[in-house]
């Protein structure tokens, strides 16, 4: 993604600096609370499981991805937009950059947009898989 801005920063403009920098604030965004949340997860439990409990209750994380995953959507969306309107690379990629931002944000919103869904589900997340104990 930065070789793709690099090569056409000038026709980009600002619109394409705005979503680089919102895709790459909101991935690192995501490494980190996936990285907290996985050690935490796999620590906590034994020292403190009262509060494994609260965390589970209050969501936060949830929270976290949940709004971090529709910035990051809305990052590549104008990165999309941005590459598709220079016609500095081919316009298939930049097409595939919208209907993935489109796609993730849809996603993203599911559970809110489920009938009694409350947020993002926490349980989804891909870390998850690597914290359950040998």
């Amino acid at each position: 993604m930065t070789g793709g801005y690099l090569v056409q920063a000038e026709e980009t403009g600002t619109l394409g600096l705005a979503g680089w920098w919102l895709t790459f604030l909101t991935t690192a965004i995501y490494v980190g609370t996936s990285v907290a949340e996985g050690q935490l997860l796999r620590l906590l439990p034994a020292a403190a499981p009262q509060a494994v409990e609260q965390m589970a209750a209050e969501s936060i994380f949830g929270l976290i991805e949940g709004v971090n995953g529709l910035l990051f959507a809305l990052g590549w969306l104008r990165f999309g937009i941005a590459v598709f309107r220079a016609r500095g690379l081919p316009r298939e990629g930049a097409i595939c950059a919208v209907s993935a931002a489109v796609t993730s944000a849809f996603f993203e919103m599911l559970p809110v947009l489920v009938p009694g869904g409350a947020g993002r589900l926490t349980t989804a997340s891909p870390v998850k898989a690597f914290t359950v104990p040998l």
